[in-house]
């Protein structure tokens, strides 16, 4: 009897010691699976602030150049129609 059962003893270690090791390559998976995700995620999210970062920089730039723009048109206005009135008080 002991003699039959001795195999079986080897048998079921070896099943569990492969099992293990199936196991050990699939939470090994997982751990690698779940580290690419989080640096993909991150890269994403990086991507994603600097995108905002230019297009809000982007947006100032033009404003600012709308508002210097606006500005200088409204002095030249308010200069050639003081120019024009002391031309026309002259005559």
């Amino acid at each position: 009897m002991m003699h039959t059962s001795m195999p079986g003893a080897v048998a079921t270690a070896a099943v569990a010691e492969a099992a293990g090791k199936a196991a050990a390559s699939v939470v090994l998976l997982l751990v690698v699976v779940v580290v690419v995700v989080v640096v993909v995620v991150v890269v994403v999210v990086v991507v994603v602030v600097v995108v905002v970062v230019v297009v809000v920089v982007v947006v100032v730039v033009v404003v600012v150049v709308v508002v210097v723009v606006v500005v200088v048109v409204v002095v030249v206005v308010v200069v050639v129609v003081v120019v024009v009135e002391r031309q026309q008080g002259e005559q």
